[in-house]
């Protein structure tokens, strides 16, 4: 049985839909690759993709009238695609961030959208040359941009990403573990089309591109990538014939040693290159010239490696493994299954002497050294996403069916984390969607992805083809998913649409070795029609549905400039404010901005009809985006204007259980209290903290604490202002004594002393000079000590 062979002359639609594909596949990922960061000046990007995707999805009727029928599991699978975005729309009624479970679910169809396109267009071997000819442009264009940013002649904001004292590459995607995921599986698909390949340039152009994804690989000191390469080599290995195996491993041996003969020179020259190119303190952007003499050096050893990797490999294959065949002809007949067992026992005894010894890792830059040697369980990052994973099941067993929606973690993980770290990704695409649409969706998704990946194994193996062309589709899919399983990298809107093409484009050639034969004695071809015409009015709803949202933002950055330039009247501006509410009325970033004008409208004007329009706002933030933490801050600050204390304190306390390690709620909640009076709450509040603190002692001292959660001044002077009303001197000149350092010009700190010196005087002591420090910043100062030593008196 072989793959679909015949009818290379494609017809004219199905031209249009592979070349409309294929101009998406290279042009989306220079917007920070599609990247959903719940941030508004992240969504345009997205919207446009959307509006591309569903309009293709739409017109692509014609093509499927032609090719879907429901006797072939092609057919089921198409459906039961669509069981992720119903999960992610069905969420959007209950999700803990409406816009944002309303976004993603655009997100995911439009992914899947992908798949159903690259299942059906990609069925004929010259419509799978031209989507795998669309993906490796894709590929190579965004190493090579890489690159160009690593060695000077371009500047993309944050290609190169400068963390921790070091600059890890990172291209288009501007966060180096996804982009290191990604150079994985683009090295897997480079590699098979490097040994799979029948004519020299097409060796020679994949040869190329090894080393320089190789050592974009290491620049971004991935140690997560370099831990999972491994078991993708292992999978990919494993579907190979013994032949492509030893052309694999030799092919992987040349390029590791090329890479280490010139990563130390090429590391050198890209600090010095990155020091003179970004932007530091007053420093604009400075790009040079490829000729200059650093990126010269610079792009000679890389192209030369690359070259000399080209001659080693093709030697190989064109005289070596033909003379050992010559002479040992059943050398290629050997069983495929003994060399992923070395690799096995090779790989284990590599990181065996990584971890005991340094004499591979001496061979590397000192950074990057450093980076490998530190991979264990104890390591930061690794305690960090054991936290994330920890704190994600929490919300899993609070939300089992159904999860909390799009973008559910970014909303939530505030109140359910174990300490105050700042992740709004929980890092694993396998939790993530547990907690956004729950056992129910998670485990309808897990069985699409495992029957699609059961399909095409049983098929891969029925081909009489040697070298098959979907057989990159599935490794660059697999690479995909197993990084995604310890990154956020499906948050890439450019790398879920990379997953489901490969998904889809994986399987469609085998449409006949899919077809259901018992199904065919059935009259089902009335059904043919159903789907295309229900996937395109389905693909129209959704085109006009990102369509408003991308209007809305237009409008609001409208509303934005007009405000920055100050055009217009309040009511002027506020126009197309109201238009982008209109067309999305959940979006906290509009609700937000309108509270704020129309707070600034009433400071101004105390026209009262300002007031029923924010309190109808907040009345609506509450039922949408109830864990917005800008918009619960702009209630608090409302009420405080408002003088009402009551509801002040009230939506302090939902702002404590909701964010409960964001010491600034904790400081303001303590403040308050103290000021209305309520000294038992102003303590209960106190010892929370104090019980907080405590936990983060229990932190293993290798993972980071993440944002300062401590007792700030502002709380030792509300605290100690209550001991001081109770009597309890003693404990309040022991939490107010650290306020001596302070800066007296600060009325806060002024405060806290005077109630530390009144607290020194009922205890019988005193400091004369931090006094006399005191009443000199302020002579006021020696009245309202005077008034608290008659208080204590008198109690």
């Amino acid at each position: 049985m072989t793959v679909v062979r015949n009818k290379k002359n494609l017809p004219v639609y199905q031209w249009l839909g592979l070349s409309w594909i294929s101009l998406l596949l290279f042009f989306l990922p220079y917007q920070a690759g599609l990247y959903n960061a719940n941030v508004i000046s992240y969504e345009d990007p997205l919207y446009q993709a959307m509006l591309l995707t569903f309009s293709l999805a739409c017109l692509s009727i014609v093509f499927l009238y032609s090719r879907w029928s429901i006797n072939n599991y092609k057919a089921i699978l198409s459906l039961s695609s669509l069981l992720l975005p119903i999960c992610y729309y069905v969420s959007t009624f209950y999700g803990a961030s409406k816009h944002g479970s309303q976004f993603v679910f655009l997100m995911i169809a439009m992914c899947v959208s992908f798949f159903l396109l690259a299942l059906y267009f990609a069925d004929r071997e010259l419509a799978q040359k031209i989507l795998a000819g669309a993906l490796g442009a894709s590929v190579y264009a965004i190493v090579i941009f890489g690159l160009l940013n690593m060695f000077g002649q371009v500047f993309s904001k944050d290609a190169l990403w400068f963390t921790q004292g070091e600059y890890r590459l990172t291209s288009v995607f501007q966060y180096s573990n996804t982009y290191a995921g990604f150079l994985s599986a683009a090295f897997m698909i480079c590699l098979y089309w490097v040994i799979s390949s029948r004519k020299w340039y097409w060796v020679l152009i994949h040869s190329l591109m090894l080393i320089p994804i190789t050592v974009s690989f290491l620049l971004t000191f991935s140690r997560g990538g370099l831990v999972l390469i491994p078991f993708m080599v292992l999978i990919y290995l494993i579907f190979l014939r013994f032949r492509a195996q030893v052309l694999s491993i030799l092919a992987m041996l040349f390029t590791a040693s090329l890479t280490l003969v010139v990563i130390g020179k090429i590391t050198t020259y890209y600090k010095q290159i990155a020091a003179i190119v970004q932007p530091q303190d007053q420093k604009p952007v400075d790009t040079i010239s490829m000729f200059s003499t650093l990126p010269l050096k610079g792009w000679s050893l890389l192209i030369g490696a690359s070259l000399f990797n080209f001659i080693l490999i093709y030697a190989v294959q064109h005289w070596l493994m033909p003379w050992i065949e010559k002479r040992s002809p059943n050398f290629t007949q050997k069983s495929s299954w003994w060399i992923p067992a070395a690799t096995i026992v090779v790989g284990g005894l590599l990181a065996l002497l990584v971890s005991t010894s340094n004499s591979i890792t001496k061979l590397l830059p000192s950074d990057l050294a450093d980076r490998i040697e530190s991979i264990n369980l104890h390591q930061h990052s690794v305690l960090e996403r054991g936290t994330f994973y920890s704190d994600a099941w929490k919300i899993v067993k609070d939300h089992p069916f159904g999860g909390v929606g799009g973008n559910g973690w970014t909303a939530l993980y505030e109140k359910y984390q174990n300490n105050p770290y700042t992740s709004t990704q929980v890092h694993s695409y396998p939790l993530q969607t547990l907690v956004e649409v729950g056992w129910i969706g998670f485990l309808l998704f897990v069985a699409f992805l495992a029957f699609a990946y059961f399909l095409y194994i049983r098929s891969y193996f029925q081909t009489k083809d040697a070298f098959s062309g979907h057989f990159v589709f599935f490794i660059f899919s697999v690479s995909l998913l197993i990084h995604s399983f310890i990154d956020f990298d499906m948050s890439f809107g450019y790398i879920g649409i990379l997953f489901f093409v490969c998904l889809g484009g994986m399987l469609a050639p085998f449409t006949a070795q899919l077809n259901i034969d018992k199904w065919e004695t059935y009259n089902l071809a009335k059904t043919r029609h159903l789907f295309p015409v229900v996937i395109s009015i389905i693909s129209l709803i959704l085109f006009i549905w990102s369509a408003r949202g991308y209007m809305a933002n237009n409008n609001y950055n409208k509303a934005i400039d007009m405000a920055t330039s100050r055009q217009g009247t309040l009511d002027e501006v506020m126009a197309p404010l109201d238009k982008a509410l209109k067309l999305s009325s959940s979006n906290p970033t509009f609700i937000y901005r309108k509270i704020d004008w129309l707070s600034q409208g009433y400071a101004q004007t105390q026209d009262k009809n300002y007031l029923a329009q924010i309190n109808d706002l907040f009345s609506q933030a509450e039922k949408d985006e109830p864990y917005d933490k800008k918009l619960i801050n702009a209630k608090i600050e409302y009420y405080k204007s408002l003088n009402d204390t009551p509801n002040e304190l009230k939506a302090l306390d939902e702002a404590i259980q909701k964010f409960q390690w964001d010491i600034d709620f904790y400081q303001n909640a303590i403040v308050q209290n103290a000021i209305a009076g309520q000294s038992e709450r102003t303590l209960e509040l106190f010892n929370e903290v104090l019980h907080k603190i405590d936990h983060l002692k229990t932190l293993p001292k290798e993972q980071m604490q993440g944002r300062p959660f401590d007792v700030t001044p502002a709380i030792r002077q509300a605290v100690g202002a209550v001991y001081y009303s109770k009597a309890d001197y003693k404990a309040a000149e022991a939490l107010l004594e650290p306020l001596k350092q302070g800066d007296l010009n600060d009325p806060a700190t002024r405060t806290g002393i005077r109630y530390y010196l009144a607290s020194l005087h009922a205890l019988g002591q005193k400091d004369d000079a931090l006094q006399a420090a005191l009443i000199g910043a302020d002579p006021n100062e020696q009245a309202q000590i005077d008034a608290l030593d008659q208080q204590a008196k008198n109690s």
